[in-house]
């Protein structure tokens, strides 16, 4: 899948990594337009949404986001016959950030293919209604403790949750930076079904290491690598593997560049499935 996102904000946002320029307290609006095109294999489909955005700094700790908007969705089959749907999407979203300590709740409804590897046979029309929680703590002695847990209510009546704990240790060798750790990870659905993934439940435990090169203040060089070992109700195991190279270049106070590759390989019942991912991304200020 393709996808080009286009957002414009008033006063750009962080509030876990506060931008220079960033009002203590202040009202933001702004929007954003994504255009998505995927296929799979009997039909190619697009997507186009819209979306205004509402927030409110309360004060440099507290930050709530509103946002509406609207999806149409349109698909192609290999029999001539299209289809369109209409879908208005919500969004609310809280972060909260003091000294070591990170937390945000979010709300987001919308169709399920935005935020989903698409394989073939999956309906791209079905809708989800995600709730999402998650929490990070930071010691003095650079060692991040989080916890995240999401909840999806789907339109097939279907749902899905999902816990994830991980603890990772950073470490700098100027110009060098250097994190390491593990997770746990458990997954559970309401009912299977061969339409997507949805396993009864699944267990997994991974392993992640990551380096920054600091070329320069303005050039940075970075890569990951991360590996998962999971079991799922049926007592069958499998992998995944992640790897990703990313450069940055500019200043993120005022002009960034991020140009990123990443790479994922998963292997179940002796078949294997593979995503590459390439992103670009430009940051500025006006």
């Amino acid at each position: 899948m393709r996808s080009l996102t286009i957002k414009f904000q008033n006063n750009r946002r962080n509030i876990f990594w506060p931008y220079a320029d960033s009002k203590q307290a202040a009202f933001d609006y702004g929007f954003s337009m994504i255009q998505n095109n995927g296929n799979t294999a009997d039909y190619a489909f697009e997507g186009q949404h819209f979306a205004g955005l509402f927030g409110r700094m309360f004060t440099p700790q507290h930050y709530v986001t509103l946002t509406l908007g609207s999806h149409t969705l349109k698909d192609d089959h290999l029999e001539n016959n299209s289809s369109e749907h209409k879908l208005v999407t919500q969004g609310l979203d809280y972060a909260y950030s003091r000294d070591l300590l990170q937390f945000n709740f979010s709300f987001n409804k919308d169709y399920m293919y935005s935020g989903l590897f698409l394989p073939a046979g999956v309906d791209e029309t079905l809708v989800e209604n995600k709730l999402t929680l998650m929490a990070k703590l930071k010691t003095e002695n650079n060692l991040e403790c989080s916890i995240s847990a999401k909840h999806s209510f789907l339109s097939d009546g279907n749902q899905f949750s999902s816990l994830q704990t991980a603890v990772m240790g950073e470490y700098e060798i100027s110009p060098i930076s250097i994190s390491a750790g593990g997770s746990l990870n458990y997954g559970q659905s309401r009912y299977v079904t061969s339409k997507y993934p949805s396993p009864w439940y699944i267990l997994g435990a991974g392993a992640q290491v990551g380096a920054n090169y600091f070329v320069t203040d303005y050039f940075v060089l970075s890569s990951g690598y991360s590996y998962t070992r999971f079991i799922d109700y049926l007592k069958v195991k499998g992998n995944e593997i992640s790897k990703l190279i990313q450069v940055q270049f500019g200043d993120r106070n005022s002009l960034e560049t991020t140009l990123s590759y990443v790479r994922m390989d998963s292997k179940s019942l002796g078949e294997q499935w593979y995503d590459n991912q390439v992103n670009f991304a430009l940051n500025f200020s006006i």
